[in-house]
Formats: structure tokens, C-alpha cells, sequence
């Protein structure tokens, strides 16, 4: 089934989510600074509670979507013709969702996924296990998602010390934003492989009658 407008969806509530963080911690490191004052303005108040919402909003719709995704876009692969996966796509999901090993797991299940929808020739079926598709966009998303989850916890360990501003703080959105991009990318372009690998598949068919 086409992943199209799972994508997009999918896209949409993850750069909400990031730029609702990102808008939060900014706020929050202007409110310590004393940039409003001891009397916040009512605008700021305002504007917070949006971002608040915005990033609870954010949080919930793309953990929803992006789970829906991911379960769809390894179920193709079965459609496609790939066999030997090591996830399943209800495993796949989960591992998002399980302490701890929503740390580690995710990473070897988009890798799995990126490779397994190398659109070449020689990686149907099996075939995709022995060519060794690069994985840069999934490199890239997981050592900044991984990266902000770190940094953000060692960011409230220091504002927790401390009553003044934290530049700290903006290590874990900057990641973040980072990383929201880089899913963005890595979603599409497992959509436009797997879209590819469906086109020539089709082809490939003979004529019927």
C-alpha cells in the first residue's frame, strides 16, 4: 500500500512537535535571562501556552502517525517481494515504544528498513542483505534523535542546579530540529525507493492473456 499521505501526515506532526520544543525552550531560556521582566507579559504567557500545546499535540499525533508509518512501510516489503527481515512490522513499531530498548532497537530497525528497500534489481528477495545500501540519512536522524534525548536530559539536570539561563538548553532542540529534518528526508526517500521498486516490479510482470 502506498505510503503517500501517511508521509506527509507523518511529516507534518514531527516538524510540529520539533519546532513547538524548539519554541518552548527558547521562551524558557528568555523567561531565566530576565529578558520580560519579574512580570511576564500577557502576549508571552500566551504564546507559551501555544507552544505547550503545540509540543504536547506535536508529541502525541506523531507518535500515532509515525508508528502507523512504520508499520505500513514494513509490511510493503513483504508486498514487494523482500523476504529475511528480522522485524516484523508490529516489532518494529514496539521497539519505539519500550524503555530502554527504544534506545538502541529503532536504529537497527530503520536501518533494516532503508536497506531492504534498495530499489536495485539484485536486492530482491533476499538479495538486499548482501548489498550493503548506505544508510547516511538513517545515520543521521538516529545520532541526532539519540543525541537531543541526552542532551535535553543533561539540560535539566543543569537548569535544576541552577536559576539562571542555560545555553545548554539549546543543544537538545538544535538536535532535535536536526533530526526532525533528517526523519522528514528518511521517510520520503523510503517512500520514493519503495515506490521505484513497485514501478519495476510492474513492469517486470508479463502481459496477462
Amino acid at each position: 500500500m502506498p505510503l503517500g499521505v501517511l508521509t506527509t501526515a507523518s511529516g507534518v506532526a514531527v516538524g510540529i512537535f520539533a519546532a513547538s520544543d524548539v519554541a518552548t525552550r527558547f521562551m524558557g531560556l528568555a523567561y531565566r535571562a530576565g529578558t520580560f521582566g519579574a512580570q511576564p507579559r500577557l502576549a508571552f504567557l500566551v504564546a507559551t501556552l501555544f507552544a505547550g500545546s503545540g509540543l504536547l499535540l506535536g508529541l502525541v499525533a506523531a507518535g500515532v502517525l509515525f508508528g502507523v508509518w512504520l508499520h505500513r512501510a514494513v509490511s510493503n516489503l513483504h508486498r514487494l517481494g523482500r523476504v529475511g527481515m528480522a522485524y516484523s512490522p508490529a516489532r518494529s513499531v514496539a521497539s519505539f515504544y519500550i524503555p530502554f530498548v527504544n534506545l538502541v532497537r529503532p536504529y537497527r530497525v530503520m536501518k533494516e528498513l532503508w536497506r531492504a528497500t534498495e530499489p536495485s534489481a539484485p536486492a530482491d528477495g533476499g538479495g538486499w542483505r548482501v548489498e550493503m545500501a548506505l544508510t547516511n540519512q538513517v545515520d543521521v536522524w538516529y545520532g541526532c534523535w539519540i543525541g537531543s534525548v541526552f542532551a535535553s536530559g543533561i539540560s535539566n539536570t543543569v537548569e535544576g542546579a541552577s536559576s539562571g539561563p542555560n545555553v545548554l538548553e539549546l543543544a537538545g532542540p538544535t538536535m532535535l530540529t536536526v533530526g526532525a529534518i533528517a526523519c522528514i528526508r528518511m521517510m520520503r526517500a523510503i517512500e520514493a525507493r519503495q515506490e521505484s521498486i513497485a514501478v519495476r516490479r510492474s513492469r517486470a510482470r508479463p502481459p496477462s492473456g
